[in-house]
């Protein structure tokens, strides 16, 4: 079982993508080039980074409201039970 564990890790670890140097983006190893940024020319690379930022900065306020909202479900269930 042990045996198994570690070869599931050591497979995982293997297959991690890594980060181009040029976009931010991740892509896998076997590939030569990033399949996000190769091939775009600078204007189209500041495009596709600042799409990549609007839609973390879009992750981050959806968390939030998702955190604001089961907050004050939580305390109006609270308030209602007391």
């Amino acid at each position: 079982m042990i045996d198994r564990f570690i070869l599931l890790k050591q497979q995982l670890n293997a297959k991690q993508p890594k980060p181009c140097h040029r976009c931010g983006l991740h892509y896998e190893d076997s590939k030569k080039v990033c399949p996000h940024c190769a091939g775009l020319s600078e204007r189209e690379l500041e495009a596709l980074i600042q799409r990549k930022k609007a839609m973390i900065r879009g992750n981050v306020w959806h968390m939030l409201w998702v955190f604001g909202a089961l907050s004050a479900f939580f305390i109006l269930l609270f308030w209602l039970v007391n």
